[in-house]
């Protein structure tokens, strides 16, 4: 058993080796039941066989899911080009399997696009064709609920995504990873009758935010590594990535690693830091870039320019939603008072 901060250490130690790809020592403790859990709920458990640490069942589990959304993704995007869509991949649909792509962190919820908000009813069409609808997964029946055209209405009115778009396929499993996600049904994988169900979710977005410009993120955009389709800049996957989760755990609670884990590893490539700087300036972003900079400083081994970090740091910049580090909920520890006490 790890003291309270023995295991924070344990933790980021593991993500450096897993974000290089690479484990100068292995910890002991990392192969235990208690460790596993912990990143279980962090979301990113699925690293372990990546620094050869036995997973199962969970491993061939998160596979077979990951490949039947893979899958539907593909099918998805060559229909969008083939129609003359400009749609981009982004988030964990396009950096885990560009950095990670022998093994899913976990189980993804959705895929992530975005597109021309001009193309929206065409990218709906396509999607109605390949057998979505606007629905969610009822528990109780083990099917697809469509949502109201009230509730679809409200939810695309007022956000910068469409309601999520799902679809249903089943598969198998060996009995004894069945018998295991049985026991933990778990968002988008249901065990029932001998099979699992899982659910193919796809959020269409025609905006990152309701306060972004959007033409200059398509306008930067680059080939994908992966699929037959655009995808964000390093930068702009950087920006929006740390600065949305980063407010998300703030507001919402959120407790993965899993945004850290796939973004840090651009850390490690080209970065124009001007394009990061312009765009915290322009949408106030300072805290939420700040800190999660630091962490991912630490964890993929590479500095942030010291100019970058001076002009993004929160006593320069005093900016209201500065919510500090955050760590004690994400590495499990009660963050210490700052200073001794007299």
């Amino acid at each position: 058993m790890y003291s309270e901060y023995e295991r924070p250490s344990s933790v980021v130690h593991f993500l450096k080796a897993a974000v290089s790809g690479r484990a100068e020592s292995l910890d002991e403790y990392w192969a235990t039941p208690e460790f596993r859990s912990f990143l279980a709920s962090r979301d990113i458990d699925g690293l372990l066989p990546a620094l050869n640490i036995e997973n199962a069942p969970w491993s061939e589990i998160y596979s077979t899911v990951w490949t039947a959304q893979l899958s539907a993704l593909k099918e998805l995007l060559a229909d969008f080009e083939t129609a003359g869509i400009h749609a981009l991949v982004f988030k964990g649909a396009e950096l885990t399997q560009r950095f990670y792509p022998q093994t899913p962190l976990s189980f993804f919820v959705d895929v992530d696009v975005l597109v021309p908000i001009a193309q929206i009813q065409e990218v709906k069409r396509i999607l109605y064709n390949q057998g979505f609808s606007q629905s969610f997964f009822d528990t109780n029946t083990y099917g697809l609920v469509p949502r109201s055209t009230r509730l679809v209405g409200e939810i695309e009115a007022t956000h910068y995504e469409l309601a999520p778009f799902c679809k249903l396929t089943s598969t198998k499993l060996p009995k004894s990873a069945y018998n295991v996600l049985e026991a933990r049904q778990s968002h988008p994988a249901y065990a029932k009758n001998g099979e699992i169900s899982i659910v193919l979710e796809i959020d269409v977005h025609h905006n990152v935010a309701t306060d972004v410009a959007i033409e200059p993120i398509f306008s930067r955009a680059v080939p994908s590594t992966n699929f037959e389709a655009l995808t964000f800049s390093n930068e702009d996957h950087i920006w929006i990535n740390c600065s949305r989760f980063y407010n998300e755990q703030a507001l919402h609670n959120k407790s993965s690693l899993r945004t850290y884990t796939y973004t840090a590893p651009l850390m490690t490539s080209n970065v124009n830091w001007d394009v990061i700087l312009s765009t915290a300036r322009e949408l106030e972003l300072s805290a939420s870039l700040y800190y999660p900079l630091k962490f991912m400083e630490i964890i993929s081994n590479v500095d942030v320019p010291t100019d970058v970090l001076n002009a993004l740091a929160p006593q320069v910049t005093r900016h209201s939603r500065d919510f500090g580090w955050q760590l004690g909920p994400l590495l499990g520890f009660i963050e210490p008072f700052p200073v001794p006490s007299r």
